[in-house]
């Protein structure tokens, strides 16, 4: 989802401010295709301010391929 926003998401409205890719088929989010080969990993650690000792995963994946595809591109161009 986070690389999908970094890469190819894009709003398009039009003069009147209404939005011209409204519909799954106007709006590219990427497919499984679309995305490289991912190693996840992982690591169990109890949360000590939970009475069950539980996390929530929420939308913490998001953030991170923002961040690093904008260093790529940063550090590719300079």
């Amino acid at each position: 989802q986070g690389l999908g926003w970094a890469l190819n998401e894009e709003y398009i409205y039009d003069d009147n401010g209404v939005m011209e890719n409204a519909g799954f088929l106007d709006y590219r989010v990427p497919v499984a295709s679309d995305l490289p080969m991912i190693d996840t990993q992982i690591v169990e650690v109890p949360n000590p301010t939970h009475p069950y000792g539980v996390r929530g995963v929420g939308e913490t994946p998001i953030t991170a391929p923002l961040a690093a595809t904008s260093n790529a591109v940063r550090d590719a161009l300079g």
